[in-house]
């Protein structure tokens, strides 16, 4: 399965794979509470909104998988040489171990030096990260909702030799 670009009608499967893959991926590490916060209504809305916008590089693999790339939302790391982020990789897990998640991060790739944040404990996505060449530049706090976190951010220079400098402070702004 290749990866195609996101259209508007693919929003309502998209927000299922989100609520889903977010629940699977993060069962354990974030309070129950917190995995039952999104809703399928809420994340359809968002990709609907962020499809139409077209500000970001959204592509998918049909009912398995998305992910979404764009502008950097931190300005600080923006500011250090990380221009762009990638915003969101999910894949169900009966759909991993299949080369879609190398395939979906390929395809949003920009040009330019980007990264990208793990929860402190989804190990799977650490080790997926570093295999995809993904630079470890800090570990820092965050919060999901109400529920402070870890999290572990991760860069990558631009293909060609551009790179990125290392986030200088490490914290969020």
């Amino acid at each position: 399965m290749v990866p195609r670009p996101a259209y508007p009608e693919d929003a309502g499967w998209i927000g299922r794979v989100h609520v889903a893959a977010w629940r699977q991926a993060y069962a354990g590490l974030l309070p129950q509470d917190e995995l039952a916060r999104i809703t399928e209504a809420d994340r359809t809305d968002l990709w609907r909104r962020a499809i139409g916008a077209g500000r970001a590089r959204i592509m998918v693999v049909e009912g398995l998988g998305f992910a979404a790339a764009g502008a950097q939302r931190e300005a600080a790391l923006a500011g250090a040489g990380w221009p762009e982020e990638l915003y969101a990789l999910y894949l169900l897990a009966d759909a991993q171990g299949r080369g879609l998640g190398r395939a979906l991060f390929e395809a949003v790739r920009g040009p330019l030096p980007f990264t990208c944040t793990v929860l402190d404990g989804n190990e799977r996505a650490r080790r997926f990260y570093a295999r995809l060449g993904g630079r470890h530049l800090a570990t820092r706090p965050e919060v999901i909702g109400a529920s402070p976190i870890t999290e572990h951010l991760y860069g990558w220079d631009a293909p060609g030799g551009h790179f990125g400098q290392q986030a200088k402070t490490g914290q969020k702004t």
